[in-house]
């Protein structure tokens, strides 16, 4: 399946655009909810568009947020 990307940033960059946790997005990168790009040197770029997509839908919570519920 050909996916096209609409923009890139770091981990830390969308979860500042997105208030998001970092962990959290990690989470859902590792379930496979969110696009990503492994770098050469090492760094993931995630597609802001796929995570703004999955952000909408919210389908991970963090520790945190389940503990206040």
């Amino acid at each position: 399946m050909k996916k096209t990307l609409e923009g890139l940033a770091t981990i830390t960059e969308v979860a500042n655009l997105l208030p998001v946790a970092r962990g959290t997005l990690r989470g859902a990168i590792s379930a496979g909810y969110i696009t990503t790009l492994k770098t050469a040197g090492g760094t993931t770029l995630v597609d802001i568009k796929s995570a703004r997509k999955w952000h909408g839908s919210e389908r991970l919570m963090g520790r945190k947020a389940k503990a206040a519920q």
